[in-house]
């Protein structure tokens, strides 16, 4: 599957720049760049690759260890799913 960037968006009428929609930068480079990592048509759609590992880092739950079992350690995940396309 392609990703698709900032190059792959239609600038709406009146949109001056094209910007992250979690911290606003506009910056698109290799190491980060802009991407649509939804169905969000236009701009809104643009997340930067960091920004978007942060916010998957933060949709993780983790299940403390009980005391009879210290050892072990469960992780679950909510939905990955885009609060604006659904």
């Amino acid at each position: 599957m392609e990703v698709k960037g900032s190059k792959d968006v239609e600038i709406e009428e009146g949109q001056d720049h094209i910007q992250c929609r979690i911290c606003w930068g506009s910056e698109d480079d290799k190491e980060n760049p802009l991407i649509l990592a939804c169905k969000c048509k236009g701009s809104v759609g643009l997340i930067h690759f960091q920004c978007l590992k942060s916010w998957v880092l933060t949709q993780k739950q983790e299940k403390l260890p009980s005391a009879s079992n210290m050892n072990v350690r469960s992780f679950y995940w909510k939905r990955f799913e885009c609060e604006i396309c659904k």
